[in-house]
């Protein structure tokens, strides 16, 4: 009989023994899977660098544990099949997933607090491009892009992009009251945007 304590995925995480199973719990397995593999697997570190120095907390290795907490915090929800682990809404800048610093949200308010760094170059976030000595400035929002305008500073072009996309990440929680628990549309309501982001 296998080993249920044996590490198989990702050199990291192993089932545990208990009353939740890969196959039985699949949507629990591949949330906890796809988590191992952002913070361990090379070839996925090599596309998001992003996750780098990112680690899971100790007790989520066991599938048993992440499972339990899993089930604890699932809702009914439209977007119930698209729930995103997220590790950085509650503490943001967090590197390690684990039960007290994780959420699940709608990939619809998630994927709004996606920064792009790699992607972006060498301006502030926000800015999209340097002409006649001015700083144009954009942001896209489920695949629209909106032109906030032309600045005399990156900063002025950052300070147009944080009050438009954090307006835009607050409309979005509010229109999921009533559908995600009120605690978690706190957190992404009160979610800044940083210029450091």
């Amino acid at each position: 009989m296998k080993d249920k304590n044996e590490i198989t995925v990702c050199g990291k995480g192993y089932i545990g023994y208990g009353p939740y199973s890969p196959s039985k719990d699949f949507d629990a397995y591949k949330k906890w899977r796809e988590m191992l593999r952002r913070c361990y697997a090379g070839e996925y570190l090599n596309h998001f660098p992003s996750y780098t120095m990112c680690m899971v907390c100790d007790e989520w290795l066991s599938f048993q544990n992440f499972a339990k907490w899993y089930y604890e915090h699932i809702y009914p929800s439209p977007d119930t099949k698209s729930l995103a682990l997220d590790k950085d809404i509650r503490v943001k800048g967090n590197k390690i997933y684990g039960p007290n610093t994780c959420l699940l949200v709608p990939q619809r308010i998630n994927c709004l607090l996606v920064n792009r760094k790699r992607a972006r170059g060498k301006f502030v976030l926000g800015v999209v491009n340097y002409r006649h000595g001015k700083y144009e400035v954009c942001c896209t929002v489920d695949g629209h892009t909106y032109n906030l305008g032309v600045f005399n500073t990156q900063e002025e072009g950052f300070m147009a992009f944080k009050f438009f996309k954090e307006n835009v990440i607050r409309e979005r929680a509010d229109s999921y009251i009533g559908l995600v628990p009120k605690d978690i549309l706190d957190c992404v309501r009160a979610y800044e945007i940083e210029i450091t982001d």
